[in-house]
């Protein structure tokens, strides 16, 4: 199996830069998720303007933990209810 190529890349998370290295096919995901913290930065802000920035990136990156998870966790509830639906199928062809 052949290593897959890796980049580095800068990202900039409330402002600050942080070299990072990965996956040449998770870049995408990778500055996604960037932004998906850095507009949640903003909204942390205007809703807790006495919290220092770090308060509000750190808010955000559990933010963006509990999406994935409820995300992951959505997709597997579809594909079981697919299976089940499947064998349902199948049980009644027999």
């Amino acid at each position: 199996m052949a290593e897959e190529a890796t980049i580095k890349i800068d990202l900039t998370i409330a402002g600050r830069k942080f070299p990072v290295e990965l996956a040449q096919n998770e870049q995408a995901a990778m500055i996604d998720l960037v932004d998906h913290v850095n507009e949640a930065v903003v909204v942390f802000q205007k809703a807790y303007p006495s919290k220092d920035k770090l308060d509000c990136v750190i808010m955000a990156f559990l933010k963006a933990h509990n999406d994935i998870i409820n995300a992951h966790q959505s997709k597997s509830a579809e594909i079981l209810h697919d299976i089940s639906t499947l064998e349902q199928l199948l049980d009644k062809g027999r």
